[in-house]
């Protein structure tokens, strides 16, 4: 597999998001980095890919309670392509879940690389039983359906004052999860082999 940078699955997968925060600061660029966010899947290692963003907004309080307004369940089924992150930004609301068990699999069974969820999860125990990564800023039993409409579709999302574009290389780990820009990526990847490098050698006996 080749992303955007031309470097392999592997190349990414040896590297952790401190080592790619150092890479933005030896290319000059903004610490693009999300915070509080949690995995909640029982996977380990890193999960990055293209940014495919989904941005929800509240619904108009006249609107039926009923009334189906979000879409992102249906992007997951038909409109993100294999390898992508997907990344909804929900404006961290936690009293609405955007995600669950079903949109888990679903991506699993497509090939999708995992999800960032600014906001609220479900189903977090069946979540945690299995692999597919999730993060989470929060969890909430109640469905997006009530009171979320679906804005917009793979078009520019703000997240904690950081920008993420279509095509944004995400970087997820335990430790937090980095927004790369595309253009850069190919930049910060050579300067995150040589943090890791560096580090290698300090550890060396």
């Amino acid at each position: 597999m080749t992303d955007e940078t031309g470097a392999t699955a592997r190349d990414w997968s040896q590297l952790n998001s401190g080592q790619i925060s150092d890479a933005l600061e030896r290319a000059g660029l903004p610490q693009t980095v999300l915070h509080g966010f949690a995995r909640v899947d029982g996977g380990a290692g890193p999960c990055f890919g293209p940014a495919f963003t989904i941005r929800q907004t509240p619904k108009a309080e006249d609107t039926p309670r009923a009334e189906a307004l979000v879409r992102h369940g249906r992007a997951v089924r038909e409109e993100v392509p294999p390898g992508a992150v997907i990344v909804i930004d929900n404006a961290g609301r936690l009293d609405s879940a955007t995600w669950g068990g079903n949109h888990t699999r679903r991506c699993a069974a497509r090939g999708i690389a995992g999800a960032v969820i600014f906001g609220a999860s479900r189903d977090i125990e069946e979540i945690a039983q299995t692999r597919q990564p999730v993060w989470t800023t929060g969890q909430s039993p109640v469905k997006s359906l009530w009171s979320l409409r679906t804005e917009a579709i793979n078009a520019p999302v703000t997240v904690q004052g950081v920008t993420i574009r279509p095509g944004d290389i995400v970087f997820a780990d335990r430790t937090g999860i980095v927004i790369i820009p595309q253009a850069a990526a190919a930049e910060v990847h050579a300067h995150a082999e040589a943090v890791r490098a560096a580090e290698l050698r300090a550890a060396a006996p």
